[in-house]
């Protein structure tokens, strides 16, 4: 992947993650690395493909992630807190989970994102239930968990990124884990 792409992938995915996709432009992503609009419409011809490959590349660093968890840390109640960790660390920066502001906006988005953002709450639920099985949990739990992640970091950015919401779903999952 060229230098510039690999930029605008990162520039966009910052972006969205921080302000929603209504204020991703091609303008200002090009503007960010010094590019037309129409230069950033080279690589990816249309906003709706520059979403897709947003999504995949997301997608690919996040489980990449999870996999080092699984690789580094054996308890399956530590991993279950990395993955908060890493929703804490989001919000500290600022940032909301890609596919979950995707999923807010979807209403207006081709049906082929849509797909690829319910595969990653797809992969990430699998990735909890069997973390959960192995601590002998319902794998219900996984959506409860999955659910309630999102909407804690949704509720703390509203409210100036405070972790209230994100740490009192930190608490009730340890407790029930």
């Amino acid at each position: 992947m060229s230098e510039i792409r690999e930029k605008l992938i990162n520039n966009a995915i910052n972006t969205i993650r921080k302000s929603g996709i209504h204020k991703l432009t091609m303008r200002e992503l090009g503007q960010d690395v010094n590019i037309k609009s129409s230069s950033v419409m080279y690589h990816f011809k249309s906003k709706d493909k520059l979403i897709f490959e947003l999504v995949q590349s997301y997608n690919e660093e996040f489980f990449l992630h999870l996999e080092e968890i699984n690789q580094n840390i054996t308890n399956p109640k530590e991993r279950i807190n990395k993955l908060i960790d890493l929703y804490e660390a989001s919000l500290h920066d600022e940032k909301l989970c890609l596919c979950g502001v995707i999923a807010i906006e979807s209403n207006h988005l081709d049906e082929t994102i849509k797909s690829l953002v319910i595969e990653f709450f797809n992969h990430l639920e699998k990735w909890l239930k069997k973390n959960l099985m192995l601590l002998n949990k319902d794998e219900l739990f996984a959506k409860v968990i999955l659910s309630g992640l999102n909407g804690a970091i949704i509720i703390d950015n509203l409210k100036k990124h405070k972790t209230d919401y994100l740490n009192a779903t930190r608490t009730m999952i340890n407790h029930i884990i």
